[in-house]
């Protein structure tokens, strides 16, 4: 690493400057990427509602059912991809050690 095997941090809230060793380091999901996966999800969640919703009112045809269906597991495979992908980069950095 280019810094050696240790860093100096200083904490956001209070300002405390101190030097730690980088197998004290761990790493945390980012908040911000599950929101955006949930956001995903409850808005795909909708527009696939109220996609179904308009075939079944307006009676379309099989085929219509066939093509669709696949949109109904798009919303939650995203927020699992984006959820699976944070818990391995955080378990990735924090297995890591010098």
């Amino acid at each position: 690493m280019e810094k050696g095997k240790s860093i100096a941090l200083k904490c956001k809230k209070c300002n405390h400057k101190a030097n730690y060793h980088l197998n004290d380091i761990i790493a945390r999901a980012s908040k911000i990427a599950l929101l955006t996966g949930l956001l995903v999800f409850v808005i795909g969640t909708i527009i696939v509602a109220y996609l179904f919703g308009y075939i079944f009112l307006n009676e379309v045809t099989l085929l219509w059912i066939y093509a669709i269906a696949p949109l109904m597991l798009t919303p939650i495979t995203i927020y699992i991809l984006i959820q699976k992908e944070q818990e391995s980069k955080v378990r990735r950095f924090n297995n890591t050690s010098v």
